[in-house]
């Protein structure tokens, strides 16, 4: 047997079954990763970003609108959530479309987001900053605020405003040095507070007439009176408000449609992006002037103004041939949820000429 094994008929007998060996073996884990895939379904790909140079003001070093960016995409892709394009790479787009750093023009924006075929495009503004000195030691601080647009509709969808400010340094640092940790310091908690409020993308599954239901629901965040945008692909066709949620479902209500809502189309989550005033309030804390997360207060909240309106309007002289006018909340009859109202009552004045003639009556209001 030896002397086979050392001949040459017996050196080629065991090349080929070694050959054989490792081709069935390669085949074995071919078979075995397309079944894995078989069962496990095909690998998601992430949602791809673009970020963008922040503008600067108020006396804010103009080299720190790109360090805060670079830091945006660090972030992003050290957090694994979504795909971001590199900041070479976006730059050189700017430069072939002709747009120069930093973006403020929002067509500008979105038209350089479609060119790099990205779902999302990060901006953001340091509106002021300033080197506060304490005890011998001194900090940065920056004012600033941070958007995340929505390509297929155009619009910001979430956002951050906040106050960030560099640990104290004794010595001769410089202001970049100082400056530089405040901005990334400003990002850091920024994307914390943009990631608490995103929610994961829903699915419609079936629509009837301006209700559409999605595949999401309290265990993923969604709430009553949350705004959502509809998309299909690259393509806004509906917007609207959640309403009827359930642990794994909800029901959109919808509000402005382009095209018809059909089911495969994406839901996603609006959030307002406050805004801040470019001045340091007290304890060097952002003084927000807008912006408010969607709620289901807002019905409520419009309904208190509608009444409030229509008071005004029957308080008024120059009624237009009605007395008695009466405005008070109420609910829709038969309503699930008990939906807000405005119940209306009014009587025509009779001493006026042409009652006979009347047709109609038009509510409305001052603003």
């Amino acid at each position: 047997m030896r002397r086979f094994v050392e001949s040459f008929f017996g050196k080629v007998v065991s090349a080929v079954s070694m050959a054989a060996l490792l081709t069935q073996s390669m085949v074995f884990f071919a078979v075995a990763s397309a079944q894995a895939q078989s069962f496990d379904g095909p690998i998601a790909s992430l949602p791809s970003w673009a970020v963008v140079e922040f503008s600067t003001s108020k006396g804010v070093p103009s080299t720190l609108g790109k360090t805060a960016a670079e830091a945006v995409f660090s972030q992003l892709l050290s957090a694994g959530e979504v795909d971001p394009l590199s900041m070479q790479l976006v730059e050189n787009k700017m430069t072939q479309m002709g747009i120069p750093a930093p973006v403020t023009n929002r067509s500008q924006l979105l038209r350089l987001a479609q060119e790099l075929r990205v779902s999302s495009i990060v901006s953001g503004e340091l509106l002021n900053g300033r080197i506060v000195s304490a005890n011998g030691s001194k900090r940065a601080e920056l004012l600033g605020r941070i958007i995340v647009w929505d390509v297929a509709s155009g619009e910001p969808v979430n956002g951050a405003a906040l106050s960030a400010a560099s640990g104290l340094r004794a010595g001769d640092v410089d202001d970049a040095t100082l400056y530089a940790e405040a901005a990334n310091n400003m990002v850091f908690e920024a994307l914390a507070a943009i990631k608490r409020n995103t929610l994961p993308t829903a699915t419609v599954l079936n629509t009837l007439d301006r209700k559409s239901l999605i595949n999401r629901g309290a265990r993923s965040g969604f709430t009553n009176g949350q705004e959502v945008i509809i998309v299909r692909g690259r393509e806004q066709v509906a917007s609207g408000v959640v309403s009827s949620v359930e642990p794994d479902k909800a029901y959109i209500d919808i509000k402005r449609q382009t095209k018809g809502v059909q089911p495969g189309d994406v839901v996603r989550a609006v959030f307002a992006v406050p805004a801040i005033s470019d001045t340091f309030g007290r304890n060097s804390q952002p003084q927000v002037v807008s912006g408010r997360r969607s709620s289901s207060n807002a019905p409520i909240i419009s309904l208190l103004l509608v009444v409030a309106g229509l008071v005004f309007l029957s308080s008024g002289n120059g009624n237009g041939g009605t007395t008695g006018f009466v405005a008070e909340a109420t609910t829709v009859p038969g309503s699930p949820e008990a939906s807000p109202a405005v119940a209306l009552r009014w009587k025509t004045d009779g001493s006026l000429k042409g009652n006979n003639n009347r047709i109609q009556a038009q509510i409305w209001r001052s603003d």
